[in-house]
């Protein structure tokens, strides 16, 4: 999903402008497959800190799509 994908079928980001020019697509891309959601209140607070648990959800939403969730017994 591209920027212009994802701004056709979802609402911009309340802080879109903040997000840097080179990152909106993979921003937008991550997004649209639900790997990232923002902060609750419609933002993506891109010059936030990211947190342990913010980063494992990415992780492994992003393991979790290329089928690299199983343990191995």
């Amino acid at each position: 999903i591209t920027l212009s994908d994802y701004s056709s079928v979802f609402p911009p980001m309340l802080d879109d402008s903040a997000i840097s020019d080179y990152a909106k697509d993979a921003v937008y891309a991550l997004a649209g497959n639900g790997v990232i959601n923002g902060m609750g209140d419609g933002s993506f607070a891109p010059t936030g800190s990211l947190t342990r648990a913010q980063a494992a959800k990415i992780i492994y939403s992003i393991m979790s799509s290329m089928g690299l969730t199983e343990i191995a017994e």
